[in-house]
Order: structure tokens, then sequence, then C-alpha cells
């Protein structure tokens, strides 16, 4: 598809798809720079989190659609590989507005990460209002393509 003119792809309606696909490189960099421009002030929420508790922090990693599919994602990575002081796990926000008390445990310390390109859709906002009146003790990091989005505002 890389080597299709643009008339060819849009003929074929696959525009779109080839111009986010051929972005992907730089926007892996651009987001592993803004990680690391904030890492220091990453590392002490978290470790501020951990010292809030004697238990294990749950992690949930949340999101629609494709957003989901990123917690699916780094999941498993986590559970082997990652800081031992947290519980990771993927928790669609359909599923979490659906039936929050399958999912959500009002005495467990929480930090839900949730993903959402724009920020603006209405389950992952209703995600974090149920998360908070849920969850007594919840942290959240929201991340979004649009840093004016609803979701952070919810936060």
């Amino acid at each position: 598809m890389f080597n299709y003119a643009t008339k060819e792809l849009e003929k074929l309606g696959a525009i779109h798809t080839t111009l986010e696909i051929k972005q992907q490189p730089k926007v892996w960099l651009e987001a592993f720079d803004n990680y690391m421009s904030y890492k220091k002030e990453i590392d002490a929420f978290l470790a501020q989190v951990k010292s809030e508790t004697r238990d294990r922090v749950r992690v949930i990693f949340t999101g629609a659609g494709t957003s989901c599919y990123v917690g699916d994602t780094v999941t498993p990575y986590l559970n082997q590989h990652g800081d031992s002081g947290f519980i990771y796990e993927s928790v669609a926000t359909t599923d979490i507005v659906g039936s929050p008390l399958d999912y959500l445990r009002p005495d467990d310390w929480t930090i839900l990460v949730s993903f959402a390109r724009s920020g603006n859709s209405p389950e992952s906002v209703a995600a974090v209002e149920i998360a908070n009146q849920v969850v007594k003790n919840i942290r959240h990091i929201s991340i979004t393509c649009a840093q004016d989005g609803l979701l952070a505002k919810a936060a």
C-alpha cells in the first residue's frame, strides 16, 4: 500500500489508514520523548502511590476498541517484567461502564490508565467517573492524542 499513488489509495478507501501507518515511527518517537521529559514526575507519582499502601497497587489499563488493545498488549509484558509492587490488568471501558463492580474493587488502591484517541468518548469519560465513585483510593493517568479532551477533566 505504501507504493500506491494517493489517487489509488483514495479509490480504495485506504488513504487515512495508510497515512496513520506511515506516521507511526514519528509518533512513537514523540511519545518516547514525551515520556522521557516527564520521567521524573511519573516515577515520583508511582512511588507516592506505592508508599500510601502496604498492598500491591492495581493498575487497570482501559480504553475502547483499539485503545483497549493498547492495554491488552502491554499487560502481559508488565506482569512478567514490570514493577512487582503493581498488579497489571486490562479492562475495556465498556466492561467497566456496563458492570463496574465486576472490575473495580472499592478497597483496592488503583491507578486507572485510560487510553483514548480524542479523550472525548462517552464511555471513557463514564469509566473514569464511575471509578471515582466506586474506588476509595483511585489515581488516574490519561493518555490521549488531544490534551484538552474531556477525559483529562473527568480524572
